[in-house]
């Protein structure tokens, strides 16, 4: 019963958001040029854009996923490729064939893929949460309208349902700002790794979502010095997959460039409401107004930046703090270098990271999670650690991927436990589909020395 009312609630959403918005988008889009967004998973695609900001030939800000196509398309259409470096050339390259694909207007995809365990800590490129997924993926889009239905069948889930919607989503424009019923992954921030308030390691939220399209710079003289700036926020639900079920869940973000080579990002999400703790419109003002009251739980207000201090070379950074009494916080520091040798791109990166008990809230025994798992950083709370990655693709999208993590978890007890875990995948496209397989190790050295392998799988075909 619980199952069906989930889907029945998704659909009735999906179904409202379609009437609302093909009425509105006939009025008020501008055409549409592409697939509404990029999404976080493909790391390859990440890296490219973020070579394109650095080097300012994006002048949009490129840290929140999705990502709109929009400003993106604008930018790259000024683009002159005289005086680019090798690797700002493949970037435009790798960019410009992911516009021309997702422009053709829309594609079908099979995908399956498996892992032999779910106790694994999440990568930004992991498309599943359980151990056997098999999908099945209609996209569509015309000039004012874009939606995607995507379904799978699920072994061994998470949130105990073999079967999901998750990626489907219907997406029209008002004006300069684009309006979305969806159920999709987000990424907030500069981060490789951990991103600490919004990541894809947890299941995806079912939520309405608002974004600004196109980010020139405001004609507000104060606000002006923001540069080109943007604006997102969401409604959601978080389902059952707390203790507190149907609780509801904001967040908002916004980006800007205030000068070339540097993004500033701020990020705030809160909840309220469920089954138990009947949700109201006081509990909502409450979170929007940042107010301190027992009606708001699980919220995280944080602040992140990203600098090219050098060609190919970038430092990163992001401070999040909970609004609880104690006001436990959270960081990470980064820097990352990128080259061009033996017709490959090559990306390298370091990440420190420190963070403590934000995602727990007295209020609610499951905190900021979904069903287990930290809707932030993929290594939770109360560690410290540094992982090292690096990347190397060529032109055709055949690659390898690799991060090392050294946690300490639990640092500030006397029980700590030392864990070292390996990651590596490897893509290898074939026409219209793509293989990745991958292996994680980890071991613990401490009282338990615990350890285990994970070997995992995918891959999806489209046409």
């Amino acid at each position: 019963m619980g199952r069906m009312s989930n889907l029945t609630a998704l659909s009735l959403l999906v179904g409202s958001a379609l009437c609302a918005l093909s009425a509105l988008s006939v009025l008020y889009a501008p055409p549409a040029a592409a697939t509404p967004w990029l999404e976080p998973g493909d790391t390859h695609l990440r890296n490219s854009v973020q070579v394109l900001a650095d080097a300012g030939y994006l002048r949009t800000p490129v840290n929140t996923y999705p990502l709109n196509w929009s400003s993106i398309v604008r930018d790259l259409r000024r683009v002159n490729m005289q005086g680019m470096s090798t690797v700002e050339r493949e970037a435009y390259m790798r960019v410009a064939a992911a516009l021309d694909y997702n422009a053709q207007g829309g594609y079908s995809a099979l995908t399956l893929a498996a892992r032999s365990s779910n106790n694994t800590i999440h990568g930004p490129a992991d498309v599943a949460h359980e151990e056997a997924q098999l999908g099945f993926v209609r996209e569509f889009q015309s000039d004012h309208v874009a939606f995607r239905i995507s379904t799978q069948y699920r072994g061994t889930p998470e949130d105990g349902r073999n079967y999901g919607m998750v990626g489907s989503y219907i997406a029209g424009t008002f004006g300069n700002w684009s309006v979305s019923a969806e159920q999709i992954p987000y990424w907030w921030g500069p981060a490789h790794d951990q991103a600490l308030v919004m990541s894809n390691n947890a299941r995806a939220i079912q939520a309405v979502r608002v974004s600004r399209l196109f980010n020139e710079d405001s004609q507000i003289p104060v606000l002006s010095l923001l540069g080109p700036w943007h604006a997102t926020a969401f409604v959601g639900r978080n389902q059952d997959a707390g203790d507190i079920e149907g609780a509801r869940m904001f967040g908002a973000r916004l980006g800007a460039v205030p000068i070339r080579g540097v993004e500033l990002g701020l990020s705030y999400t809160g909840q309220w409401g469920g089954r138990e703790a009947p949700s109201s419109t006081d509990g909502m003002f409450n979170i929007l107004s940042l107010q301190s009251t027992d009606e708001g739980r699980n919220r995280l207000l944080g602040a992140d930046i990203r600098v090219r201090i050098a060609p190919a070379v970038g430092l990163y950074g992001e401070y999040v703090v909970s609004q609880r009494s104690v006001n436990p916080s959270g960081r990470t520091l980064g820097a990352d270098y990128r080259f061009y040798a033996f017709e490959r791109t090559h990306t390298l990166f370091a990440e420190f990271y420190d963070i403590e008990e934000i995602y727990t809230d007295s209020r609610d025994p499951a905190g900021y999670r979904r069903w287990g798992r930290s809707m932030g950083a993929s290594v939770d709370e109360n560690v410290t650690g540094v992982t090292l990655g690096y990347a190397s693709y060529d032109a055709q999208g055949r690659g390898v991927e690799a991060r090392v993590r050294s946690l300490d978890l639990s640092p500030v007890e006397s029980d700590s436990v030392s864990r070292h875990v390996f990651d590596a995948t490897y893509q290898q496209p074939f026409g219209n589909s793509v293989l990745r397989v991958g292996v994680q190790y980890w071991a613990d050295s401490g009282s338990n020395g615990d350890s285990e392998s994970i070997v995992r799988a995918s891959w999806e075909r489209r046409w």
